[in-house]
């Protein structure tokens, strides 16, 4: 009995460590879900929002009020009443892009993640893939890692709304500079569209290997207590 309870309580203890040492900060971003400016119960084109960088943006963009443009706000992954659209595409390649340098800097041993609302309209309207990532500066080549591609086929029914997630960790070497956000459409037809909102990024430290072992040996003691107990 006195064993077990070493070991419950050992096991306890680095749970806490490991679940304290990957508690999740996060990063703010400005104008997170295009609430500004409002443009009422319609829609502006190419409107100013100096939160978000929008050089890389050959094509149309605009907020809309997501009522109107879905029917209803149905799924998870929107917030407040505006989103973000883009599109549609002049050309089968046509790859535009909002960004925003966070002014925060990468830190070492990190893992940072990046979710986004996508809606699909449907109806009339044919959404592109989608993509979003972190990158060192405000452009698409310097994402770091294997930028999250969402195809359309992987987006919710028409009407709704759902979140995907990009990751990237760091080592204990961090890459230079801020952490600048990247989400825009990279389409493959002409007249695609992307429809952007609720972006959010969070950070967790990589656990300690040290807190990793002691997790680690507390459930193979535990393991090989309740073997024993059970013959």
């Amino acid at each position: 009995m006195k064993t077990a309870t070493q070991l419950a309580s050992l096991t306890a203890i680095a749970v806490l460590l490991l679940a304290g040492s990957a508690a999740a900060e996060t990063i703010a971003i400005t104008n997170f879900s295009f609430q500004t400016p409002d443009v009422g119960g319609g829609w502006t084109n190419e409107p100013d929002m100096p939160e978000w960088n929008t050089d890389a943006i050959g094509i149309n963009y605009f907020l809309e009020n997501t009522s109107s443009a879905f029917g209803g706000l149905n799924g998870t992954g929107y917030d407040g009443s505006q989103h973000l659209g883009i599109g549609g595409a002049d050309t089968a390649s046509d790859v535009a892009f909002v960004a925003q340098d966070t002014g925060t800097a990468w830190a070492a041993n990190t893992v940072y993640s990046l979710t986004v609302g996508l809606g699909n309209r449907g109806g009339n309207w044919t959404e592109g893939p989608t993509f979003l990532g972190l990158s060192t500066d405000l452009t698409r080549e310097n994402i770091l890692g294997i930028e999250r591609l969402v195809d359309p086929s992987e987006l919710a029914g028409d009407g709704e709304w759902a979140e995907f997630t990009y990751t990237f960790t760091t080592d204990s070497t961090p890459p230079t500079g801020n952490i600048n956000v990247l989400i825009g459409l990279a389409a493959t037809a002409t007249g695609q569209r992307a429809h952007i909102d609720n972006v959010r990024l969070e950070t967790a430290p990589v656990p300690e290997p040290s807190t990793l072992l002691l997790f680690g040996l507390s459930l193979l003691g535990l393991a090989f207590y309740r073997r024993r107990a059970s013959r």
